[in-house]
């Protein structure tokens, strides 16, 4: 029994070492693909995504020292940035960070020492303003006294990250691709930028002209519309008038008529009244 379980062991072992090559591999690919992302983000100014993918990059692959040197040169690109915007106590995180990976670079150690040192008098000033306004001070006074008095802080030498091109320079072939595919990628992103932009362009003139053919057929029709009401109008009209026309016809002929009516009876009268006449003399 215990034979069976030692040959299981050592058949275990020996695989694992057959597979060791094959995980380390693919561990490499791993961090090659984060380190690749971490670099386009560099590139496209997205250092705090470029700092958590360099720091995921070094974590499989520790010994790198092409992805330790990108890491640190971010961490000090973004403490600079964190410096000159007045964050002291995040520009302090990323110098010691940098400062760890770099093998406690002097010139490091020197900066983050005056970083503590200015967070420090920061402190000192916000307590005696605290201070100075329990006791009913004037703060703007007291303020400008002890500012007169005192020295302005010492700045920090900035470190400042190596010149891309001379990186690239430096790279070896695979990382040359890397980063040309990088450079042509935005390129050609610019470029279906500028097309999409003409797209749009090219689809608003001809949403432009669209519009204005159907307002010209509107206005046409509109226009062929109102002939056909005023030629309606018209035709309307003179109906109107061949009415009034034929009104006045047949009141004169009516007229007429009924004068020759009357004419007849008084002649019809006038004879009655003659035979009386002559039935009398007789």
């Amino acid at each position: 029994m215990m034979k069976r379980i030692r040959s299981i062991i050592l058949l275990l072992i020996f695989f694992a070492i057959l597979l060791l090559p094959v995980l380390l591999s693919a561990e490499e690919d791993v961090a090659a693909a984060i380190y690749k992302e971490g670099l386009k983000k560099y590139v496209l100014g997205d250092y705090d995504g470029a700092v958590e993918d360099f720091d995921r990059a070094l974590k499989l692959k520790p010994g790198d020292a092409l992805i330790r040197k990108m890491y640190i040169n971010t961490l000090l690109k973004k403490g600079n940035l964190e410096y000159e915007t007045g964050n002291l106590k995040k520009a302090e995180k990323y110098f010691t960070k940098a400062y760890t990976l770099s093998g406690e670079d002097e010139k490091l150690r020197k900066n983050i020492i005056m970083i503590q040192e200015q967070i420090e008098e920061q402190k000192q000033e916000i307590a005696l303003i605290g201070a100075e306004i329990e006791r009913e001070e004037t703060a703007q006074g007291k303020t400008a006294q002890s500012r007169e008095g005192g020295s302005e802080p010492e700045r920090i030498e900035l470190i400042l990250p190596f010149n891309m091109d001379e990186f690239i320079q430096q790279q070896n072939d695979e990382n040359k691709r890397i980063f040309s595919e990088i450079m042509e990628v935005q390129k050609q992103e610019r470029e279906n930028l500028f097309q999409r932009i003409a797209e749009g362009q090219q689809f608003l003139d001809e949403s432009v002209r669209s519009q204005r053919a159907e307002r010209e057929k509107l206005f046409t029709n509109l226009e062929d519309s109102r002939n056909l009401i005023n030629e309606n109008i018209k035709s309307q009209q003179e109906e109107r008038e061949n009415l009034y026309e034929k009104i006045d016809e047949s009141r004169r002929v009516l007229d007429e008529s009924m004068k020759t009516q009357q004419d007849e009876k008084a002649i019809c009268d006038v004879c009655k009244i003659n035979s009386h006449i002559e039935l009398e003399m007789i």
